[in-house]
This record gives structure tokens, sequence and C-alpha cells, in this order.
């Protein structure tokens, strides 16, 4: 029997750039992990349920008193990655293309836009990000 190929491993359960979002105000918050993304997800229920505000998205439930929902809800996978060296570059990638088009959460905000991603966004045909 062969091992599964990377393709048919569900969407939540490979490692990459994933997109939470509120259900209170439909804002997101971008992320970044080398592990499973299911266990990510269940990292943040945890933060919340214990009150902890350890990341950006537990810091919007808690202090705005949302709600969060189900993974297969709120979470979704934007970009499975092989090669760890390419996390940070996406996330700051999509972070950007999210807060342009005003869905994210205020408390992952910089304040700051990369040029070279506004030119990357700029530049790329219509649904293709």
């Amino acid at each position: 029997m062969k091992p599964p190929k990377n393709h048919d491993i569900p969407p939540h359960n490979k490692w990459g750039i994933y997109q939470l979002t509120c259900n209170t105000c439909n804002l997101s918050c971008l992320g970044q992990t080398k592990g499973n993304v299911k266990i990510r997800f269940q990292e943040y229920i945890r933060c919340i349920s214990s009150n902890l505000p350890q990341s950006a998205f537990a810091q919007h439930i808690l202090q705005n008193q949302h709600e969060y929902g189900q993974i297969i809800s709120i979470m979704t996978s934007l970009k499975p990655l092989s090669s760890p060296g390419m996390l940070l570059p996406y996330e700051q990638y999509y972070i950007q293309i999210v807060h342009q088009e005003g869905n994210l959460i205020p408390e992952q905000y910089s304040g700051e836009t990369n040029p070279l991603f506004q030119t990357a966004i700029n530049t790329q045909p219509p649904n293709t990000k």
C-alpha cells in the first residue's frame, strides 16, 4: 500500500499559511505554521478558553468579546508549503492582501505596507490571489 500523496491530505492537516475569520465581525487574521494547521487551530482555542491573548486572533476575540467557530467554518488554508523558508514572505504577502481589502483585524495591522508585495498584488490577474 502506498502512502497518500500530498494532494490527498485534507487542507487542515497541511502546514503553511492560513486565515482565521471572526464569526462576529468577519474580519480575518493570517498566520503561518510549520506544523499541522489543525493543531494550530486547537492552540488558538486553548488560548481563548484560558483567557490568554497570546496571538492577534485570541486578543481580538477576547478583547472584543467576539465569537469564534469550528475549524471548518473559520479557518482556511491559503497556501500549503513544502519549504519553511517561504512561510514569512507568503504570510506577509497575504496579510497585505487582506489588509488592502479592508478585512484584516486591527490587532494584526502593522501600519506598514511592503512596496514589493504591493507591486505583485497590483499586477496580478483577478482571482489568482
